[in-house]
């Protein structure tokens, strides 16, 4: 009998609410797999199976990668956190805040404003004139086929929504970080996420583009209530380029990745070692990640997670454990636009990693019924 039959029996409900078509789901504890297989259908039309070495869209969980790779940097030297961002991107020395009135922001954007999604910054979705700025900047991004330093110098032009440091908002600023990278490290963001992560933790399949199309994800998107249909090519936001190395690699939200590969990337978070015995970060860089990084600001709602939650750098982190779902305190993650998440809880030395593949899904329910559902299972562990 399976170790984890409520996860297993919360996965079955999604595909009969027709919320997710199949499932990969990876987990280990003491950075051992215990768990690691597919479910469900991959083609609803053709009936065929998922299978557990699927390549997702990994979306949101791209800023796990990039806020241990903004440690990585942190070590190496390369920038520090109060460092004003146009000491390295000079486009962001005359930074305009909506409906303000001063010329220019009073605050200087730091990287820690990036790292914590203080900075202003928003994404495509909205109606004031940062979102419809900042669609038409991605729009021309994808179209011209854009460098990532070209993107960012166009972006730099759209008013941010508030004083840097003074609130905090879901936008692009770390893709924008990804750019500081670039300047820093002389090579390119996803090169620099290839050699410092990817390549040591061993995973062949983490990349901004597709490495094998053979074992692509379908996408899939709600029709009608309780219908699903495929989306081929689907890739809002994303740049043009699939199945090669684009030209802009974005760090909120660009990799592609398999379940398989992700949970080695979960498992640095809980003490920056990989399962391959690797050492990724430091003890304090992973302690910095493991914290309360925006403690000065009250009433933040981290999208659709609860009160009980905070932020990090690129992720979000328990505080408190008083609310559904309940989990443990100091568990720790981000998920991603198609419903994929990643789970790591530091004092069990549990790392999960689930990917999904609807576009315009409930993440929520993901947030609350199935992290419900895996906690539950969670007890049973000795």
């Amino acid at each position: 009998m399976s170790r984890f039959k409520n996860s297993e029996k919360c996965l079955d409900g999604f595909f009969n609410d027709q919320l997710f078509t199949g499932a990969v789901l990876t987990i280990t504890e003491n950075k051992k797999v215990i768990h690691h297989q597919a479910y469900g259908l991959n083609d609803l039309e053709k009936q065929t199976p998922m299978q557990a070495n699927m390549i997702f869209m990994g979306y949101s969980l791209t800023k796990i990668a990039t806020a241990i790779g903004a440690m990585i940097g942190l070590e190496q030297g390369l920038f520090q956190l109060d460092d004003p961002v146009a000491q390295y991107l000079p486009e962001f020395k005359t930074l305009q805040v909506l409906n303000s009135n001063h010329p220019q922001a009073q605050n200087v954007l730091t990287i820690r404003h990036l790292l914590t999604m203080t900075g202003g910054m928003s994404l495509i979705w909205g109606r004031s004139e940062v979102e419809e700025q900042t669609r038409k900047c991605v729009a021309q991004m994808v179209e011209n086929n854009w460098t990532l330093r070209e993107f960012v110098k166009n972006l730099a032009q759209v008013p941010v929504k508030f004083e840097p440091g003074s609130d905090w908002l879901y936008g692009m600023d770390l893709d924008v970080f990804g750019a500081i990278i670039e300047v820093t490290a002389k090579k390119t963001f996803a090169q620099f996420l290839k050699d410092e992560i990817f390549d040591k933790l061993e995973m062949p399949d983490t990349r901004f583009y597709i490495t094998d199309k053979t074992r692509e994800a379908n996408v899939f998107k709600v029709r009608t209530a309780n219908e699903l249909v495929k989306v081929p090519h689907f890739g809002l936001l994303m740049p043009k380029q699939r199945y090669v190395e684009p030209n802009c690699a974005l760090g909120g939200n660009g990799l592609y990745t398999t379940s398989g590969d992700y949970i080695k990337l979960a498992n640095v978070l809980i003490d920056g070692v990989g399962g391959n015995g690797v050492r990724i970060l430091s003890p304090k860089s992973v302690e910095m990640l493991q914290t309360d990084q925006i403690q000065h600001l009250t009433g933040v709602k981290l999208m659709s997670f609860n009160s009980n939650y905070t932020y990090s750098f690129g992720m979000r982190v328990r505080i408190k454990n008083d609310l559904y779902p309940i989990t443990n305190i100091g568990e720790m993650g981000w998920d991603g636009f198609l419903g994929s998440t990643l789970l790591v809880d530091p004092e069990k030395k549990v790392a999960m990693v689930l990917m999904l593949s609807t576009a315009y899904a409930k993440n929520e329910v993901v947030q609350t019924k199935f992290f419900d559902a895996f906690y539950e299972d969670l007890k049973h562990f000795a």
